[in-house]
């Protein structure tokens, strides 16, 4: 059943068949709206669910009488204003939902090829990976300093990767993206692909929820929205460090904090309970072969190399968590109890960053596309601009509102996001949190 909303479901012409359904039988006086189902060639009347009583919803094809009041009612314009914050399908009673609608639309791009693999676009990948990490080898004895930069730039590269083979949409065949996953995490990024899957799989089953997205309860080191601290697990904050906080969160929060803490803890403790072999080694190597590269090529002393290693990870962990920050913290929270369709979630709670700008796609490694990610999370990432511009007519068909933004302007609103929170905790400015509406 279609769960609408009294102010948004009924035009004039609806309140008027409204009226006309009522007289004709007392069981309808809750009806809202009817939408004719394209799928079962019949038109089925909807029901505030707030206000039901019994199941009195009924189908209209049944009840000859109010077949006349529908039957000439023209199919688009049914459509136009049907309220789509359902959260359940229920093609069963033949009634359109968002997540039905949602799942057609899914079918359509995997019927047109849209989730098939391209082993070209792999291997591109790879072989860049490899270039980089060449490059920046090479550029050791000329400028050292350069050579760090590259290595950074290679770590956040590997971020991306390994990001898509967690989830399979890298060739296609599940061992062999777990098995680069846990390369490139490794081996880039010092860490475990299996923490970063429980952790980043808990982000796209509620993006943007309270107390179930992981990437919400960050306090006291960052707080994203204006009750982060009252809402999240851990309530000490300090208002000084939060008053700043759009100062720090790149150099010392997302560069130095968080990396020590996973790269020392949270993900060797990991990779231990699992007795994962192959990913202690991955890690183990992404730790020794750089500072190895610096002493060999550089001439320099290992104390020297560590630096320089440590300055490589420090650019890159920016360069990866700032951009992953993007897409996000900026849209509105869901509270605890409420509950969205998936595709409220991933179009309400993301927004796009300029999809069809070839140097931003390269940039964010397609997750400039996360709306669409969030939909689609197993299809190849570099699929998303295309995909772009079909969602673009599907929101406006079905009235869903689908963020894009410039890449500078997604920046921009996290940076003033992170000062106006830090501003409410110190006491600078009131609260003015964004959350989603409970009627969704």
């Amino acid at each position: 059943m279609l769960n609408t909303d009294r102010q948004q479901a009924v035009g004039i012409e609806f309140l008027q068949l409204a009226a006309r359904i009522m007289r004709l039988d007392p069981n309808t006086q809750r009806a809202l709206n009817a939408i004719k189902n394209t799928r079962h060639g019949e038109t089925t009347l909807v029901i505030y669910l707030a206000l039901i009583a019994g199941p009195d919803n009924f189908r209209i094809h049944q009840h000859q009488q109010l077949i006349a009041c529908v039957g000439d009612i023209d199919h688009d314009d049914l459509l136009m204003h049907i309220d789509l914050r359902c959260c359940q399908p229920d093609t069963g009673r033949g009634v359109h939902s968002v997540c039905h609608i949602g799942d057609k639309f899914r079918q359509s791009l995997v019927d047109r090829g849209f989730f098939r693999p391209s082993y070209a676009h792999v291997a591109y990948r790879l072989v860049e990976l490899c270039g980089l990490f060449a490059l920046a080898a090479c550029t050791i004895p000329f400028s050292p300093l350069a050579a760090t930069l590259l290595f950074g730039l290679f770590g956040g590269r590997c971020g991306w990767v390994q990001h898509e083979g967690g989830h399979n949409s890298l060739t296609g065949h599940m061992r062999c993206d777990k098995w680069l996953q846990a390369f490139f995490i490794g081996f880039g990024l010092h860490s475990s692909g299996g923490m970063w899957n429980q952790m980043h799989n808990k982000h796209h089953a509620t993006p943007q929820k309270v107390n179930h997205d992981i990437d919400l309860d960050t306090t006291p080191l960052v707080a994203f929205f204006d009750t982060a601290v009252e809402k999240n697990r851990r309530k000490a904050y300090s208002k000084w460090w939060l008053r700043w906080q759009a100062y720090t969160f790149l150099p010392i929060t997302s560069g130095v904090l968080v990396p020590l803490f996973w790269v020392l803890y949270l993900h060797p403790r990991q990779v231990i309970r699992e007795r994962n072999v192959a990913q202690a080694v991955w890690m183990a190597l992404g730790h020794l072969v750089r500072p190895y590269l610096f002493v060999a090529l550089g001439g320099v002393a290992w104390y020297q190399a560590v630096l320089y290693h440590m300055l490589s990870t420090w650019w890159g962990d920016m360069y990866l968590f700032g951009h992953f920050a993007l897409s996000h913290t900026t849209t509105p929270i869901v509270e605890s109890d409420q509950d969205p369709s998936w595709v409220r979630y991933a179009i309400e709670h993301s927004v796009d960053i300029t999809p069809q700008n070839p140097l931003v796609c390269w940039t964010m490694g397609y997750l400039n596309c996360q709306v669409i990610h969030h939909l689609f999370p197993s299809m190849p990432q570099f699929r998303g601009p295309a995909v772009s511009l079909e969602l673009i007519q599907w929101c406006e068909k079905w009235r869903l509102s689908y963020q894009i933004v410039g890449y500078w302007e997604a920046w921009s609103a996290m940076f003033a996001n992170l000062s106006h929170v830090g501003r409410v905790y110190s006491g600078d400015r009131p609260r003015t949190a964004l959350v989603a509406s409970k009627e969704e």
